[in-house]
């Protein structure tokens, strides 16, 4: 369900991997030559979670413009191509 608690804590979740990710990503590009260790498996973990996101809203249910909610997956799967 778009609105639900689940999708609800995944995106607070997502928002804080954004900030990570603004404050993290520049220190890195400029003073680290590589990751290692700790470092490293949470940079996989960050981007494993972009991925699983793109997958889970080319699957989860969106409000119309009606507020009727889409179960379709062919209509979310063409609204997802097209761009929110």
């Amino acid at each position: 369900e778009p609105n639900g608690r689940i999708r609800s804590s995944w995106d607070v979740y997502l928002c804080f991997l954004l900030v990570y990710v603004a404050a993290f990503v520049p220190y890195r590009v400029s003073y680290m030559t590589e990751l290692t260790g700790a470092l490293e498996i949470i940079d996989g973990c960050v981007d494993c979670s972009f991925g699983l996101d793109i997958v889970l809203n080319f699957f989860t249910a969106h409000l119309a413009s009606d507020g009727i909610i889409i179960w379709d997956m062919k209509k979310i799967a063409i609204r997802y191509l097209k761009g929110f």
